[in-house]
């Protein structure tokens, strides 16, 4: 996944070379727009916008002068402008412009999950849930700078640098956890939609684990919400050890978070008929567009309506782009943002769940 600030690859913006916007996702910057906040290096940045339904504005998200003025029609239009180098250090300030552009510019979800992830994208934090985050970067800041080793068996994460059978925990970190801002999205969006049941497709270090379960328990403790329930999936042993380990140490009980072990193959169809139905599904694991739609098909008898599920790695070029842009071509609600694909498999005032 990457874990810089801005959770898109490698990179601080990470998006590959394009900017590509899903069938009626349009990204055309309006004219004249600029944005007046720091932006990290990515030269040349490119925005396009795919197949929009009639042309719309939308706040640019990477301009730091003139964007030039988009064709007449939305349809296969593009533009292309340089961001000149910025050092000044990220903050919650550009990606929250630039998830915002991406809302505003694409068709709303249906509620809840409107409601969710307009509190997800504000990236703004209660004074209890900045004490929970501050919980949660003290663990990352232990997992960047450890040097112990652990053995990783490999299903098909696909996290860049090779799948060797045991590599440092620091590289585990740094290659497949979500960086800061982006678990406080995750928390945003937990905190908004009040699940009463998650389920987790790769656990990791269980450091995005720890954000969800602790939006579960202040929405519990705080709000009245629901005794929510995390279950997370992860395949390689010794990583779910350790992600037990942290969550445990955060003061986590099963009740709250239960690991689960082994292939997402093997173990997912068992914790569908245990703990299902599900209010909200992340699926961050064996990043392969076929893999995806494949356990989201496994997932999609054990929704709630309403409910949401959140595929990570989206960014163009990526493999489970493909899967978000064939679950959305098949008629489910959606918005990209960048990173994740969010989509809404059944409403809760249109297509009945199956049973």
């Amino acid at each position: 996944m990457g874990n810089g600030e801005w959770g898109m690859g490698n990179g601080e913006w990470g998006m590959g070379n394009g900017f590509d916007g899903a069938p009626g996702e349009c990204s055309v910057a309006p004219v004249g727009a600029r944005l007046a906040v720091p932006l990290p290096r990515r030269d040349p940045i490119r925005i396009r916008a795919a197949t929009c339904a009639a042309p719309r504005a939308a706040t640019c998200p990477a301009a730091s002068g003139p964007a030039p003025r988009p064709s007449p029609s939305c349809a296969a239009s593009s533009c292309s402008f340089r961001v000149p180098p910025d050092p000044a250090p990220l903050t919650a300030v550009p990606l929250r412009l630039l998830l915002r552009a991406l809302v505003a510019a694409q068709a709303p979800l249906p509620e809840p999950a409107r409601t969710a992830v307009a509190r997800a994208v504000a990236l703004r934090l209660t004074p209890g849930e900045t004490q929970d985050e501050a919980a949660i970067d003290a663990l990352r800041a232990r997992l960047a700078a450890s040097r112990d080793s652990v053995e990783v068996v490999d299903y098909g994460a696909g996290s860049a640098g090779g799948n060797a059978p045991v590599r440092r925990v620091a590289d585990v970190y740094r290659r497949a956890s979500s960086g800061p801002l982006w678990g406080r999205v995750l928390t945003g969006l937990v905190r908004g939609l009040r699940p009463a049941r998650v389920l987790e497709l790769g656990t990791n270090l269980g450091v995005s684990a720890a954000h969800m379960a602790a939006a579960l328990a202040r929405t519990e403790r705080v709000d009245g919400g629901p005794a929510g329930r995390l279950v997370t999936l992860e395949g390689a042993p010794a990583l779910a050890a350790l992600a037990r380990g942290h969550l445990a140490g955060f003061g986590h009980s099963v009740a709250r978070v239960r690991v689960v072990v082994g292939p997402f193959d093997e173990t997912l169809a068992g914790v569908c008929a245990q703990d299902g139905p599900f209010d909200l599904v992340f699926v961050d694991g064996h990043h392969e567009a076929e893999a995806a739609l494949r356990y989201v098909a496994a997932v999609r008898p054990h929704l709630s309506p309403g409910a949401v599920v959140v595929l990570d790695d989206v960014e163009p070029g990526r493999p489970v782009r493909r899967a978000y842009a064939r679950l959305r071509f098949g008629g489910a609600p959606g918005i990209w943002l960048g990173k994740w694909g969010v989509v809404v498999p059944f409403p809760a005032h249109g297509e009945p769940r199956p049973r």
